[in-house]
């Protein structure tokens, strides 16, 4: 059987806002856990921002050479060796790893694991907000009754356009939307407010 662990935050995923968030709180004495099961740094580090970033830079250096002549320093056009951006790039994301690896927030004292995070029964309402995407952009643990949305001001919304979320949330005792769901959908902007019933075995029934 798995060990209990108690915490103040539990973490799923170890990707900028993770790490940030995690850092933050063990900083202000909170006890961090933090779920990862790929990874450290996530999508941001290695798949997505730092590598754009760093072959966007290599192309600039190539723009460079070919622009130099209307300065006075005439140059050939630039070889581009794939392969050498391509290091270039590998070189980047080993020189940040180390901020995000598994060793330095441990020496912070954050309980990192490695694998898949999931929400097991709780006894509270658990909400999604979604993109129009499929991002999940979102996670709400409520009360038995309710889930409380967080402030989304800063989400667009213009005039009488959606904000492109869809909320899709459990409840527990089998009952539809309720009027609070309904009023949230409204006056939130919301694409889709979608309840999720669970039954005695607690399997989702839609």
């Amino acid at each position: 059987m798995a060990d209990n662990i108690k915490a103040d935050i539990c973490i799923i995923g170890a990707g900028s806002g993770g790490l940030s968030v995690a850092a933050g709180a063990s900083q202000l004495g909170a006890s961090v856990v933090l779920i990862e099961k790929d990874k450290m740094g996530g999508d941001c580090l290695n798949y997505g921002c730092v590598p754009s970033k760093a072959m966007l830079a290599a192309g600039h250096a190539a723009e460079g050479v070919r622009q130099a002549g209307r300065f006075g320093a005439r140059a050939a056009e630039p070889n581009v060796d794939s392969a050498g951006v391509y290091g270039h790039i590998d070189a980047v994301i080993a020189a940040i790893e180390p901020n995000d690896s598994v060793e330095r927030f441990e020496g912070m004292g954050v309980t990192v694991i490695k694998g898949e995070g999931r929400f097991a029964e709780t006894g509270r309402q658990i909400g999604l907000l979604i993109e129009r995407t499929g991002q999940i952009r979102y996670v709400i643990v409520g009360d038995a009754r309710s889930i409380f949305i967080p402030d989304l001001r800063r989400e667009r919304a213009r005039g009488q356009r959606l904000r492109g979320l869809r909320c899709v949330h459990t409840h527990l005792a089998g009952e539809g939307l309720s009027r609070d769901d309904l009023t949230d959908l409204a006056l939130l902007r919301l694409d889709l407010m979608a309840a999720v019933t669970l039954n005695k075995g607690h399997d989702p029934v839609l």
